[in-house]
């Protein structure tokens, strides 16, 4: 029963919140924030089934999320708009392709950046969110996920935003973040903590480095195809 309750809470924690209201500021034309806030939650729900290695939810969302962005307009429309919401629909359109853990990482970071480049191309602000404060110290494996929950976030919102400064926060905050708990090794499915944590240093080291859209891309699916390999192993 002991062990379900980790369970429970390290999913829960993996997951974080979905709701997010971004507020949008763009030049020149009006966006309908219903459809952004469907297609914002549609890629929150893509990470969390990327972070979780669950192959089948990733494709379903990312095949929703493409035929949604269909719908999203502005008013007037702009090219530059238009253009923004095919390179969405192209990245979310390669969830159907999905039959990986890696394969979830990579489209579900890929949506993200298309969602960033949108964003600076129309002047849409999201502002610094996730940075202040920050989850307590890790030490039970709940709280332990609860910090790589945030720093997820703060690399996602690094893309999404897109900021530099959130993307900076999240590796700060990854490489400062203790090694796993010794109670993670006695669940069921849980193997090699230390080899994963030496892992996902490296990764975070590596993203350090990242200094494009492109790079951050990239790092950010390795990032989340190293927790999802733990994740599928003991989610209930």
């Amino acid at each position: 029963m002991r062990d379900r309750r980790i369970l429970g809470l390290i999913a829960l924690a993996c997951l974080g919140t979905t709701q997010c209201s971004p507020t949008a500021s763009p030049a020149g034309a009006a966006v309908p924030l219903a459809d952004m806030h469907e297609n914002f939650q549609l890629a929150v729900e893509l990470r969390g089934h990327a972070l979780l290695g669950d192959v089948g939810g990733a494709r379903e969302t990312a095949q929703r999320l493409s035929e949604v962005t269909r719908r999203a307009s502005v008013d007037p429309p702009t090219a530059a708009w238009e253009n923004n919401m095919e390179a969405l629909r192209r990245a979310a359109a390669e969830g159907a392709r999905i039959d990986s853990r890696e394969g979830a990482a990579e489209v579900a970071a890929s949506v993200a950046a298309e969602c960033g480049a949108c964003h600076q191309a129309e002047s849409v602000d999201l502002g610094d969110r996730f940075v202040v404060g920050g989850p307590p110290p890790g030490g039970s494996a709940g709280r332990h996920m609860a910090r790589l929950t945030w720093v997820s976030r703060l690399l996602w919102d690094g893309l999404v935003g897109p900021s530099d400064r959130m993307w900076d926060a999240g590796v700060e905050a990854l490489l400062e973040t203790g090694s796993f708990p010794a109670e993670l090794n006695e669940m069921p499915g849980v193997r090699g903590t230390d080899e994963a944590w030496a892992l996902l240093k490296r990764l975070g080291e590596d993203a350090g480095e990242a200094d494009s859209a492109e790079a951050r891309t990239r790092s950010l699916a390795e990032v989340w195809a190293t927790c999802s390999g733990c994740h599928a192993n003991i989610r209930p």
